[in-house]
């Protein structure tokens, strides 16, 4: 199977310019560092004088199962800079993901321990988005809820106002169970 990056951004970093490589795993295998370290290699090759950073994104104990790097080489023939962070997504709290204006960020709400997911399904609602969109960000949130068992406190808290939701009838919810 070819392996490949996630998602790669061309951005600015304090005062660098960087290229930003977001990884999401759910599972850590002991291999993983080594491809993250290939990624970092093809992404070098093809952006010499950018600074490459691995930003990865798991949940709960996976996170301790690799480590945050910060890695700075001056050669004769340049700069080699490399940072990675690991970022626990379970670990961020409730209110951090909701402070944010934008219900993809608000979705990721559910995987922390003090999720309030009434308050989150309010807040869903009160961007007042067209249907279609309204129901992906809906199976986001149920897809989600799976990860860290609050499937139920989510199908509970989507039965109401509008009647109940049948996730199963969902084109991209059926997609992410196929």
């Amino acid at each position: 199977r070819q392996k490949r990056v996630d998602k790669l951004f061309l951005g600015k970093y304090k005062d660098s310019e960087a290229v930003i490589n977001f990884e999401f795993q759910l599972k850590i295998s002991r291999e993983f560092a080594i491809r993250l370290l290939s990624y970092y290699t093809e992404i070098k090759s093809a952006f010499p004088d950018k600074l490459v950073i691995q930003l990865v994104f798991t949940f709960g104990g996976q996170a301790s199962l690799i480590q945050d790097i910060t890695f700075e080489e001056k050669t004769d023939f340049g700069e080699i800079k490399f940072s990675r962070k690991i970022i626990d997504l379970t670990k961020i709290s409730f209110y951090d993901y909701m402070r944010v204006p934008n219900p993809k960020v608000n979705a990721f709400s559910v995987l922390s321990p003090d999720a309030n997911i009434k308050e989150l399904i309010q807040r869903i609602k009160s961007y007042d988005l067209e249907k279609n969109k309204f129901l992906k960000i809906l199976t986001e949130i149920h897809i989600l809820s799976y990860l860290v068992g609050r499937e139920k406190e989510v199908e509970r808290e989507m039965v109401g106002e509008g009647g109940e939701i049948n996730l199963l009838e969902i084109e991209f919810f059926r997609k992410a169970y196929e």
